[in-house]
């Protein structure tokens, strides 16, 4: 069953599994991915914007060489653009029990780390998805339409769903709270041993 179906529980929805390219294992609370629709919707946005100013600048050159090459370098960003989206979201987000990471194994935050999550209105988030603010700085990263980061702010979202971003973010409440930890270790308990 995904994390992102209509109706699921915001918690523990799968047999908890373990991620073998951990360092330790983690057991994963929730994942979310990016619809193969939303995937093929954005990348053809983005390739017709970035196919399209590149194509006026060849059909109808401007008479200016400045605005020749403005059109030219935000065509080809486009296409850029849509390719380093189509390869983020390729991969999905894995909530384990000690952190937030993407299905490449890239750690986006530990559970230590956060500080707050931001879901509200006019909060500075993702479109349908939501920011978490951390306790220190870190390094920056960015999966387009997926997540970013910059300096104390994680954003996840942007082309997700809006209802499993919000599943995901009440997961995180949850372990978050003290109860997420006695679920964490029952959890753990359940886990047949090797």
């Amino acid at each position: 069953m995904r994390w992102c179906q209509p109706g699921a529980r915001p918690f523990l929805l799968d047999p908890p599994r373990k991620l073998s390219h951990a360092r330790f294992m983690s057991i994963v609370i929730a994942h979310m991915y990016v619809s193969p629709l939303r995937r093929l919707v954005g990348l053809a946005l983005q390739l017709l914007m970035g196919a399209g100013l590149i194509l006026i600048a060849a059909a109808r050159p401007p008479a200016s060489p400045v605005y020749l090459l403005l059109l030219l370098v935000i065509g080809g960003a486009m296409l850029f653009s849509a390719w380093r989206f189509w390869q983020a979201t390729s991969a999905g987000l894995v909530l384990t029990d000690t952190d937030l990471r993407d299905t490449n194994g890239t750690i986006i935050c530990t559970l230590d780390e956060i500080d707050k999550i931001e879901r509200g209105t006019f909060a500075i988030k993702p479109a349908n998805g939501f920011t978490l603010r951390l306790k220190s700085r870190q390094r920056r990263g960015w999966a387009p339409g997926l997540w970013w980061r910059l300096g104390k702010m994680v954003g996840i979202g942007g082309a997700t769903n809006r209802n499993a971003a919000k599943s995901l973010a009440e997961a995180i409440d949850v372990l978050k709270s003290p109860r997420g930890a006695e679920l964490v270790a029952q959890a753990r308990s359940d886990q047949p041993q090797e």
